[in-house]
């Protein structure tokens, strides 16, 4: 090799190198990437799992824990996604800023850090390698309403194909969450109002509210022994749902409490919550 050609074949590598786009080979490997920072605060962290074989095709789930909008971490959730891998699509798993109305952060901050989330992910997607406009999004409990609150309510760009809501509160000005008093100081912590001071926040902090004919597809997941958020608010939002003429499944498990039934098995989902919410996804943001 001539010293010219060495310095061209040098220069190349060096550009390949640094080079943020993933190579073929890359995209052939299952991934997991921890702790992504999306904004500057501590709390606006995401993990990313990416599968083998992925493309520009390739759908992504993004998932939301819950916590009483004030507590828990995605943390709590890695057992329960990890047995989602391998099923051909991407998914992350997110933190954001905790609600906490003496501090001014309330549910408007904590909508922020979601979509944020999402339009960095968006912006990501030919690097990672995943379609930017085949996303679904997920959650558990207070995960599960904030998930429906984006999915209807901040979703104008229509990145968001479908929606799923594990135990999820819809409507919180239900006389359940209103006179239940840990739930009406949770709503209260996230609306920084109480129900009887400005029911107009409480009503605007329910999914519900936010329903319309062109809202995305909802897959409802509900249990029969949750006396935290009760079957009832799937009900009601399966209710809207069909009234708006709104594709959407509902799925009741009435041996289950608010854990969905990972109680029973080591943090994973049971065989028919999960096969319900992995044909859901199978079926979607296609």
């Amino acid at each position: 090799m001539t010293k010219k050609l060495f310095i061209l074949f040098a220069v190349i590598l060096v550009f390949a190198a640094c080079s943020d786009e993933p190579t073929a080979a890359d995209t052939l490997i299952e991934e997991t990437i921890y702790e992504i920072a999306y904004g500057d605060n501590p709390l606006q962290r995401l993990d990313l799992y990416l599968p083998a074989n992925r493309s520009s095709n390739t759908k992504l789930l993004v998932f939301i824990h819950g916590g009483g909008w004030s507590t828990g971490d995605k943390s709590d959730f890695t057992v329960l996604l990890s047995s989602l891998k391998g099923n051909d699509f991407a998914y992350t798993n997110l933190n954001y800023r905790l609600a906490d109305a003496a501090s001014g952060i309330t549910l408007e901050d904590l909508a922020l850090d979601i979509r944020t989330a999402l339009d960095f992910l968006i912006t990501k997607s030919s690097s990672f390698v995943f379609a930017p406009d085949q996303i679904i999004i997920a959650g558990h409990s207070a995960g599960g309403h904030l998930a429906l609150y984006t999915a209807y309510h901040n979703n104008a760009d229509g990145a968001i194909k479908a929606a799923i809501s594990l135990a999820g509160p819809t409507d919180v000005t239900n006389e359940y969450f209103v006179n239940t008093l840990d739930l009406s100081l949770l709503v209260e912590n996230l609306t920084g109002t109480t129900f009887a001071a400005d029911s107009v926040a409480w009503a605007d902090a329910s999914p519900v509210n936010y329903v319309t004919p062109s809202s995305p597809p909802t897959l409802l997941q509900y249990c029969g022994l949750d006396f935290t958020v009760p079957a009832s608010q799937g009900e009601i939002l399966r209710a809207e749902l069909n009234l708006q003429a709104v594709e959407n499944e509902y799925h009741f498990y009435p041996f289950y409490s608010h854990d969905m039934g990972t109680i029973f098995f080591g943090g994973y989902l049971p065989d028919d919550v999960k096969s319900h919410l992995l044909g859901f996804i199978a079926t979607h943001a296609n």
